[in-house]
């Protein structure tokens, strides 16, 4: 249960002194004062401070909503009887705004079977003080986790005192430069070396990519032609370096062996081939005319003289 009494305050001018009446002892009372010629930023606080008729002084925090400032009215605040002169502050970052001077004017209360003492009450500074409890607690909690982090630490047996190759049988410190041969390894700069523990150098690949680049190649195959002649195109010069895949293959390079594939279907004896231009042909040893399977074989060999 909540009597609240609502009053349009200005900070910036001061106006006639709000003088609003309350009733000594309660503790129900709350009064919203709305703000109405200044924006109340969202991260700002405000505390409401009183001096009674008997000189206590009460010093509590209030609540801010919408440009409301709420101030509840303690039992303390009301304790006596009389004028109580008050402000509320208001606090943003670096910047303080205090209102102009308002009056509670405290009536003396009938119906109150034991007064209360009046007394100093200074709720603000009671939150403010819990806030740092709160704030050494996280920092006690804070030191003892790094305390335990270094005991761990502290309990850690790096064990590391150096480095060593696999070839070396004592440990080096500071800055150390491996090499192949204190890791346990040797370099073969040849390709006769045939002993475990040595591995190849780079130089070596180039040279056995080119022995195996001069090496000769092979394509086998077997296909029907249609012939109408002493002989029958087989290949041209484009096919064969395309399925050969090089480019720089040429008619001086290229040979080819043909056999008859299928002597029951065709008698034909094949004698040879020829290039004629850059066509490859299978020669015949009689005119033949129609189907024949033929066998082929063809050989490239980068050694040779190459044209084309």
């Amino acid at each position: 249960m909540k009597a609240l009494k609502t009053v349009v305050m200005q900070v910036a001018s001061r106006g006639l002194t709000e003088r609003i009446p309350v009733v000594q002892s309660d503790s129900g009372r709350s009064i919203d004062f709305i703000i109405s010629d200044m924006k109340i930023p969202t991260n700002a606080t405000a505390a409401f401070y009183a001096l009674k008729s008997d000189k206590k002084i009460i010093f509590n925090n209030c609540t801010i909503s919408n440009n409301t400032i709420t101030v509840n009215l303690t039992t303390q605040t009301l304790a006596a009887a009389g004028v109580v002169n008050c402000q509320v502050k208001i606090v943003s970052g670096d910047d303080i705004v205090t209102t102009f001077e308002f009056v509670l004017d405290v009536e003396k209360s009938l119906v109150s079977d034991s007064a209360i003492e009046s007394a100093n009450e200074f709720g603000a500074l009671t939150d403010a003080m819990k806030q740092l409890s709160g704030f050494n607690s996280t920092i006690n909690a804070l030191k003892g986790t790094l305390t335990a982090l270094e005991k761990k630490v502290n309990g850690i047996d790096v064990g590391v005192t150096g480095i060593k190759g696999n070839a070396e049988t004592t440990y080096r410190a500071g800055k150390v430069n491996l090499t192949l041969p204190n890791l346990g390894y040797n370099v073969a700069d040849n390709l006769t070396t045939a002993k475990d523990g040595y591995l190849l150098a780079a130089k070596q690949g180039k040279i056995l990519k080119d022995a195996l680049d001069a090496l000769p190649k092979f394509i086998s195959g077997s296909v029907v032609k249609t012939a109408s002649g002493t002989s029958v195109h087989m290949f041209t010069l484009a096919q064969l370096r395309t399925m050969f895949g090089i480019s720089t293959a040429g008619t001086s390079n290229i040979t080819a062996i043909f056999t008859n594939g299928d002597g029951n279907a065709a008698d034909t004896h094949i004698e040879g081939s020829t290039w004629v231009d850059t066509n490859l042909y299978a020669v015949f040893d009689v005119k033949r005319d129609g189907a024949i399977r033929i066998n082929y074989t063809i050989i490239y060999n980068p050694t040779l003289y190459q044209n084309g």
